[in-house]
C-alpha cells in the first residue's frame, strides 16, 4: 500500500462511525511516520472560503495532488488545533494553536524516525506539514558502540 493510499485509508468516502479527532490525529501521524512528506491544506481558487477544497500531498512537494471526499473540510481546523495540543502534550511546550512547529519521535520500519510537523490554522490560511528524516542509529561493534571500539591514537 501506497502513501497516498494510506492516506485516503484515514479519509474515507464515509467519515467512519465512533472515530474523533484524536483517532485521526494519530492516524495522519501513522501515515506521516511511513513517508518523507505530507501536506494537507485547504485551499481554493481565490480567497472566497466557499470554493476551496482539502487537498493532500504525499511524498514530496512536487507530487500529484489528491482530493479527499469534501466532507473532511469541515473537520479540518478542528484536526489542525488537535496536533497543536497532541505537540504540546508530547513536547512539553505551549503551542500556538493558529500556527506553530514541533518535532516528534518515532518509530517506523525504517527505525526511529523524526517528525517536524508545522501548521496553520487561520481564516486565511489551513495547512499542515509533515516532514520525516531518520535517526541514524550508531553503528556497533560486540554492542559497544563503533567509535567507541575503534582504535585511539597514541598520545
Amino acid at each position: 500500500m501506497t502513501a497516498i493510499d494510506s492516506l485516503l485509508v484515514v479519509f474515507p468516502a464515509e467519515p467512519r462511525a465512533g472515530k474523533d479527532l484524536i483517532w485521526y490525529g494519530d492516524e495522519l501521524l501513522n501515515v506521516a511516520q511511513h513517508t518523507d512528506y505530507v501536506f494537507i491544506a485547504n485551499r481554493g481558487k481565490d480567497d472566497d472560503p466557499c470554493t476551496w477544497e482539502l487537498v493532500c500531498q504525499v511524498d514530496s512537494p512536487t507530487a500529484e495532488v489528491v482530493r479527499p471526499p469534501q466532507q473532511y473540510q469541515r473537520l479540518f481546523r478542528s484536526l489542525l488545533a488537535r496536533l497543536s495540543k497532541l505537540g504540546s502534550d508530547e513536547t512539553g511546550v505551549s503551542l500556538n494553536p493558529y500556527g506553530d512547529q514541533f518535532v516528534l519521535v518515532r518509530s517506523s520500519r525504517c527505525g526511529p524516525v523524526r517528525i517536524r510537523v508545522e501548521f496553520q490554522n487561520t481564516q486565511a490560511a489551513q495547512w499542515v506539514r509533515f516532514t520525516r528524516t531518520r535517526i541514524e542509529r550508531p553503528d556497533t561493534t560486540n554492542g559497544t558502540p563503533a567509535a567507541a571500539a575503534a582504535p585511539q591514537p597514541a598520545a
